[in-house]
């Protein structure tokens, strides 16, 4: 089983500080930890359930976040890291437990952290399915609800929903769900008079398609066309 990110911070900010002072790359980094706890093939390709990510990507890329913020890591580059003199002063006690804990001592952290809570609100269902809260700004907040496949949002979990957002004052909220409204939600919404944009899970894909987010390409097209000027005397 692939551990708590936490257990990840301070076995990423090692194999950082090994490189010297040199930048490491992040997947560099990731192959590392993997080959330190010994991860069958299996362990290494499983995934969310999403599917979008790893477990194995997702543990270390919340824990190299983290480290960021607080100051522990420098960003030189897109994916690439050095290890900050913080960095190495939290590495020389080998007793000392690297983890959000430790963390909140930096203000860089506890502004990160505090930045997340912002304008959030978060609602339960009978399930406990809420798997967090998204963030945008004072326009709205983003309630993500994390169903199995089949469980879909009903119209009781909207009517939630907006009475805990009602007291915000809001023009505009986003109810975000990995799988999919049913119809008396839907009508829900529109009766209840503000302006919510349901996404469902066929809808976050494309979005995160359409801005790059969480993916990668697999294929490239390249269109060619002839050259005049090649053929010019």
């Amino acid at each position: 089983m692939i551990s708590n990110y936490q257990v990840f911070m301070r076995l990423f900010l090692e194999v950082v500080n090994s490189a010297g002072g040199r930048e490491v790359k992040l997947r560099d980094a990731i192959n590392q930890l993997a080959d330190r706890f010994i991860l069958s093939e299996a362990e290494k390709e499983e995934r969310l359930f999403s599917g979008k990510q790893t477990v194995l990507d997702n543990r270390i890329g919340w824990a190299r976040i983290y480290l960021t913020k607080a100051g522990l890591l420098e960003v030189t580059r897109r994916a690439h890291f050095v290890i900050t003199e913080r960095g190495r002063k939290a590495l020389n006690d080998p007793n000392t437990d690297i983890d959000n804990q430790y963390l909140k001592q930096f203000s860089g952290f506890i502004a990160f952290k505090d930045k997340k809570n912002v304008h959030s609100a978060s609602i339960q269902s009978g399930e406990n399915d809420v798997d967090g809260v998204i963030n945008q700004d004072l326009l709205g907040v983003d309630q993500v609800k994390h169903h199995a496949e089949g469980n879909n949002v009903g119209a009781d979990e909207l009517r939630d929903f907006f009475g805990t957002i009602n007291l915000k004052k809001a023009q505009k909220w986003i109810f975000i769900t990995t799988s999919d409204f049913i119809h008396s939600a839907i009508q829900t919404t529109k009766d209840l008079g503000i302006r919510i944009v349901l996404i469902n899970g066929n809808g976050l894909a494309s979005l995160m398609l359409r801005y790059n987010i969480g993916s990668r390409d697999e294929h490239v097209l390249h269109i060619k066309r002839i050259d005049e000027e090649f053929f010019e005397v």
